[in-house]
């Protein structure tokens, strides 16, 4: 008698946002549907904030990880639901707080950053990443700083934005776009389908790699207590039980007033 098996689930890539080696990005055609770019299929999961095009990604998430090479489909969805960059769970909240936890670059360019105001294409983490993979990040492995934020907005994307005539996903490098004033957050920037006014014109011809926040209100983190946190959701996924450090996607949490 055979024995029957349920499927496995592909195990996520560490860090999340991060591509493998048998993921590439999509260089093929492009369309124009109502004044918008679009992939000849566009999928529900191609369009990220105000309906702009996330560019795709294709192959399998198999073989090594390449940390430096981040996959923008998967950065949205990180950025955007406050997930953590590393293991693609929920970011770590601050107890009695909506504040998340951020590890963010301590030195740029041989300068200390200053976090506030800083605009930031690495989303928030948790506990349990920060004391077991970010060690071993190449880009934070020269130094980083913890910090509660409990403001970051989203306020724009890194994009590439494309002549309307394009045939094809080109190569330019990308810029910041901020998102457009007039973007209803309702009905995600697209109103039965029209396009949005002349001023969002870049916008609707944008190809997305990345969603960009504003860090606006933060506090340092202790590593110390970001360790105890750590080991607490540790205990905590081992019994199975309910992780006090974690809350559900969007709870208390807007795309466009960041956390509280």
């Amino acid at each position: 008698m055979s024995e029957s098996h349920a499927p496995v689930a592909a195990p996520r890539p560490v860090p999340f946002i991060a591509r493998c080696k048998g993921e590439v990005p999509y260089t093929g055609p492009l369309t124009m549907t109502d004044g918008w770019i679009s992939y000849p299929a566009t999928r529900t999961s191609d369009r990220g904030e105000g309906s702009v095009l996330i560019q795709r990604t294709v192959g399998a998430p198999t073989g090594p990880v390449r940390a430096a090479d981040i996959d923008p489909g998967r950065q949205f969805e990180a950025m955007a639901g406050f997930l953590c960059q590393g293991c693609g769970g929920p970011s770590t909240r601050r107890p009695g707080s909506h504040a998340r936890l951020w590890a963010l670059p301590a030195v740029q360019n041989g300068r200390p950053v200053e976090p506030a105001g800083l605009r930031t294409e690495s989303p928030p983490v948790c506990a349990v990443c920060v004391r077991e993979h970010l060690p071993r990040c190449p880009v934070m492995r020269p130094g980083h700083q913890l910090l509660w934020v409990r403001l970051a907005p989203v306020v724009g994307v890194m994009a590439t934005p494309l002549p309307p005539s394009l045939p094809s996903v080109g190569t330019a490098p990308p810029r910041f776009l901020p998102l457009p004033p007039d973007i209803d957050s309702d009905d995600g920037g697209m109103e039965g389908g029209a396009p949005l006014g002349g001023a969002c014109a870049a916008w609707q011809c944008a190809l997305a790699q990345s969603l960009v926040r504003e860090i606006q209100s933060c506090i340092p983190a202790d590593p110390a207590k970001v360790a105890e946190l750590a080991a607490r959701q540790r205990v905590e996924q081992a019994g199975g039980g309910p992780c006090p450090l974690s809350a559900p996607v969007g709870s208390a949490l807007s795309t466009a007033g960041g956390t509280r």
